[in-house]
């Protein structure tokens, strides 16, 4: 924390020494091109040139006139709007303390006034606005209940997986309101509880990173991400939606949320309790600490995956969640906005498993299937706390701090049965069986923090930017092995094994940086940018083992095979310069930097080694965006970058938790150097209501941290450990050859004949995974072809359906670098058919269904499997402004619900069905809270 004070100390004299320049303004009218008469309450937008979400709106006076004040020296865009007039944009630069006069603005007509009637045309469901896709919500109509979420499922290319909203094929990663931040990058929280009918607009863009937005300069950090523009009569509002229900099995839930907006200030309260499986709550509220925590043992489903994540996926199982946040978001004065968030979640969780497995064996005696079941329970709390902090100096200096902490505590215990069967019976070895049974107790904390420094200079397109941020982490936890049986059946006679062990870890580390750039304008049209990016990382991994002392009764017993003592530190120096060139309508980009990474790693135990090495790598990048007409874009993107390998990846220590299956890391990992490669292509006709996005991702890697597993003949001594024979070893390694394409084509227009909006989309997703089984290297080509459809009613907010289909084909061939081994080839089927229907009557009576067919093809010679999921409430609506609501409802109605997951990796295919609800009844009572202030009330 020390290092961070003297440039604190240096910002803030740098700041107060600077003149304080005055602030500009703009001004001008709007009236009609014949009349001349002014257009009173026209909609004017005033947005800075470089960020379209920050944006300031005001509706014209008496006279047609508008004037936005204090402004800052920079570039912005006008928008003017106003019913039965094309829309209208000014672009212009603002010098320091410079006032603006524009003469007298003509909107064009749009439609033909007869008798004081005026005939315009219905908003487009989609138009393209630069680099943002836009979408009118009152182009897709929904129940007077619906949220965002239900809102954005019938929108083209948006869909909401497993709790993950994706535009066009990719996570979306944060959604402001009004450009303004609500959950902090919990997008699922956000949608979730916005009601749909004070939503205007929906905006899919790429968002820039809070220096990009700043100095104008697009750094490439990028997130995908969705801007929710709210109606102008709700944004002095208050609204929100409370419920209580009970039901059959004593199932409840309850909650709600609540969200009240005046002026710049807005405050959203959220809470749910349940124990019906709604995890309301993003992922960032279970830290890594819980990792792996339904798995049997054999890592991660992708080889390579960053092992520091602090994210997992919602759990399977039956789960009881408790769980309440509070955003707050204000503007005070004219020059500091405060945003911050903190949510509580605590959840326990009941899992039963079975899942089956076939390995790409390559030799003999190697583990051909296995069939696994797992009995766990788990809880875990955690608190996450985020804000942000923009000061805007003066016209040309902003500082931005943001924090974060998140802390958790985490237990779990589980029991895993598993049966082995072996490809051959070279040695009488047919069958094996182990029995693990385990308990764990952990916590950790993560605090993070940045401050970003800008300065920009009178000439246009100058400035300099400096972010320094400092992150650090801590998990600390018990594990217990209570007992490890294993048997095998063979010509041998079988044994049992018991083992009792306990095991204290303690980890960490920190990492500091900075990113500093500096923009030096050339022409009108081009610049230079120059950045250097320092960044050292420190961590540490140690575990102390014990086994079981019968006679003593207690842990006693030092383990130092089974202990580890490890430091880690990467130290990275990043320097590059870039040029760009271009308009709005075509600008490009490209640079080169030059990247030294020095890793060094000192191990005690298990076995004393230490590693030291350096790595020299050229990223180059480059980026166009191409306005190709008004109704089409273009976007590509290319940038390669360096993935150092995380703690847990590189400890030499083996983990002998779930035998006859270890895993130890690798002290002589290398990083990885990846090659990315993003295109976008974005078409919409207005005036026909069509939609075409398109997407191609495309990714490379050298020294891909993949997957090995080694399976000894005979027992054998690894890391200190004595590994018995036909055992398996699962280890990181170094490979080429890794490569990934993704393709996504969406197309939307509306169906007329039925009042609906008709969208399709076809995909392709191809997998290329180096790795190495049975000590032999392996490849492994997964390919999956998908194509989907979705009917989304717009016939009126009493009658709503929506009516998808999607299948999923995948083709499967793992070759061995072995010449004797033939190519494993496997072909698997799914699909999943499904229909909402919400019907409501005038007088407030309610009928809500749903179904969805899903199917599996034949796996491991079993089967195709196939269930329906059928769900149904009745209710009515009642009170004032029927506010009220009391429904019953009933969940899986066939008592047919299953979770089937199928895994594909570098080594085996897996078929998991997990435990889940069936069939409950739920009487619930709901009270919608809706206060919206009138237009005219808004300053």
């Amino acid at each position: 924390m020390h290092s961070r004070k003297p440039l604190l100390l240096s910002l803030t004299l740098l700041g107060t020494l600077a003149s304080r320049a005055q602030t500009g303004a703009v001004q001008g009218q709007l009236r009609d091109p014949e009349s001349g008469a002014a257009l009173r309450g026209a909609t004017v937008v005033l947005a800075p040139a470089a960020d379209s979400t920050a944006r300031k709106t005001l509706l014209t006076d008496s006279s047609g006139r508008f004037r936005f004040s204090t402004l800052p020296a920079d570039s912005f865009v006008l928008r003017f709007s106003y019913s039965g007039y094309a829309p209208q944009e000014r672009r212009f630069r603002l010098a320091t303390g410079a006032r603006l006069r524009l003469g007298p603005i003509d909107l064009a007509r749009r439609g033909q006034e007869l008798t004081g009637v005026v005939i315009q045309a219905t908003p487009p469901p989609a138009t393209q606005k630069a680099d943002t896709l836009q979408l009118n919500a009152s182009s897709y109509k929904v129940n007077p209940d619906a949220s965002a979420e239900d809102l954005i499922r019938k929108m083209p290319g948006i869909s909401v997986e497993g709790g993950q909203v994706k535009a066009n094929g990719e996570n979306v990663q944060k959604v402001t309101i009004d450009g303004k931040e609500l959950f902090g990058d919990d997008a699922t929280a956000a949608l979730r509880n916005l009601p749909a009918e004070v939503i205007d607009k929906i905006q899919v863009f790429d968002r820039l990173s809070d220096q990009a937005q700043l100095t104008g300069v697009d750094d490439g950090n990028t997130q995908r991400s969705i801007n929710i523009v709210t109606k102008v009569n709700v944004r002095n509002s208050q609204f929100g939606r409370f419920y209580a229900g009970y039901g059959t099995n004593n199932r409840y839930t309850a909650g709600g949320a609540a969200t009240l907006l005046k002026e710049e200030r807005r405050i959203s309260l959220v809470a749910n309790f349940n124990n019906v499986n709604q995890q309301n709550f993003a992922n960032q509220d279970l830290l890594g600490v819980t990792a792996n925590i339904r798995g049997r043992g054999r890592g991660p489903a992708v080889p390579g995956a960053n092992a520091a994540a602090l994210t997992v996926a919602q759990q399977a199982g039956i789960n009881r969640t408790s769980a309440f946040g509070v955003n707050y978001n204000n503007k005070w004065g004219k020059s500091l906005i405060l945003s911050g968030s903190y949510f509580y979640n605590y959840s326990r969780n009941r899992t039963y498993e079975e899942a089956a497995t076939e390995y790409f064996s390559t030799g003999r005696n190697a583990f051909e299937t296995t069939t696994d079941t797992v009995r766990s329970g788990s809880y875990n709390g955690s608190h996450r706390i985020n804000a942000r902090l923009e000061w805007r100096v003066d016209s040309v200096h902003t500082l931005v701090f943001t924090p974060a902490l998140s802390f958790q505590d985490n237990g779990s215990e589980r029991t895993v049965d598993r049966f082995f069967g072996y490809r051959t019976n070279g040695q009488g070895l047919t069958e094996r069986y182990t029995s693990n049974r385990n308990g764990s107790d952990r916590g950790g904390n993560t605090i993070n923090g940045s401050l970003l420094f800008v300065r920009r200079f009178a000439r246009r397109g100058r400035s300099f930017s400096a972010n320094v941020f400092r992150n650090s982490n801590e998990r600390l936890g018990d594990t217990y092995i209570g007992t490890t049986d294993t048997r095998f059946y063979s010509t041998r006679a079988p044994f049992d094994t018991l083992t009792q062990r306990f095991t204290d870890q303690q980890s960490g580390g920190w990492q500091v940086g900075a990113s500093l750039t500096w923009s030096e304008p050339l022409s009108p049209r081009s610049h230079l940018q120059l950045t250097y990016n320092p960044s050292i990382a420190r961590a540490t991994a140690d575990q102390e083992t014990y086994a079981w002392d019968g006679a003593q009764g207690k842990y006693s017993t030092f383990l130092a095979p089974l202990s580890n003592r490890f430091r880690n530190r990467t130290d990275a120096q990043n320097a590059g310069l870039s040029y760009r060139y271009g308009n709005r309508d075509l600008n490009f980009s490209g640079g080169l930097s030059f990247q030294h990474t020095r890793l060094r790693s000192d191990q005690q135990f298990p076995l004393a080694q230490r590693v030291d090495g350096a790595f020299r790598n050229l990223l180059p990048n480059a980026q166009m965006r191409w306005k190709v007409s008004g109704r089409s874009s273009l976007r590509f993107t290319y940038r390669a970058s360096v993935n150092t390998p995380g703690v847990t990846q590189l400890q030499g220590v083996v983990n002998p938790g779930n035998p006859p299956l270890y895993s130890v890391g690798n002290p002589d990992l290398d990083p990885q150097y990846t090659h990315a490669f993003n295109g976008q292509y974005t078409f919409t006709n207005p005036k026909k209501g069509q939609l075409l996005t398109g997407n191609l991702f495309v990714q490379t890697a050298n020294n891909f941290i993949a997957s090995g597993t080694f399976q000894p003949q005979e027992d054998s001594l690894v890391a200190g450990t004595l590994l018995e024979a036909f055992s398996q070893l699962r280890k990181p390694v170094n490979l080429d050859g890794y490569r990934n394409v993704r393709g996504l084509v969406n197309y939307a227009f509306p169906l007329k004949a039925i009042k609906s909006n008709l969208s399709f989309n076809v995909g392709l997703n191809w997998n290329r995974l180096p790795g190495i089984v049975n000590n032999a290297e392996t490849t492994t080509d997964n390919t999956v072809y998908s194509l989907g459809t979705v009917v989304a009613s717009n016939v009126s907010s009493y009658v709503d359906f929506t009516i998808s289909y999607t299948a999923n084909k995948n083709d499967v061939r793992n070759r061995s670098s072995n010449s004797k081994a033939s190519t494993l080839s496997y072909n698997y089927y799914q699909h999943v058919a499904s229909v909402q229907l919400t019907l409501q009557s005038k007088r407030g009576w309610v009928l809500q269904t749903d179904a969805a067919n899903q199917y599996f093809s034949g796996f491991n010679n079993n089967p195709a499997q196939q269930y329906t999921l059928w769900n149904m409430a009745v209710g009515k609506k009642f009170g004032k402004a029927r506010s009220a609501d009391l429904r019953l409802s009933v969940f899986d109605l066939l008592e047919q619900n299953q979770s089937i997951v199928r895994n594909v990796t570098d080594t085996y295919i897996e078929n998991e069905r997990t435990e889940v609800l069936q069939r409950y009844f739920l009487l619930t009572f709901t009270y919608n809270l809706r206060h919206f202030a009138d237009a005219s009330t808004r300053k």
